[in-house]
């Protein structure tokens, strides 16, 4: 998402509409930033059904979201282990769904 709202990466149609958090027809901060701390929040969740939305949003925007960041807001919140998880959810349905 980084990329595509510094305009180092074109989103595929599909990509777009889900930056585009607010509807607004264009990707901006906002959206980067309530995606993430969307993402943030579902993972810290003790809930089944947040931490496999979590791995929805990630499966969706897993090219999309810039690694490092999530990675330092995941360990200043406590939460790096279970990032590392749903991260790993997203790649196993990515692999799954490209084979």
């Amino acid at each position: 998402m980084i990329d595509v709202l510094l305009q180092r990466k074109v989103p595929t149609a599909d990509q777009a509409i889900l930056c585009d958090v607010d509807c607004n027809t264009h990707v901006d901060l906002f959206d980067v930033l309530k995606t993430i701390d969307l993402l943030l929040q579902r993972i810290s969740s003790e809930t089944p059904e947040d931490i496999e939305y979590a791995v929805e949003i990630l499966h969706d925007n897993l090219t999309l979201i810039d690694g490092a960041y999530l990675k330092k807001e995941a360990l200043s919140s406590g939460i790096f282990d279970r990032l590392k998880e749903v991260w790993a959810k997203a790649k196993e349905r990515i692999e799954a769904a490209e084979s």
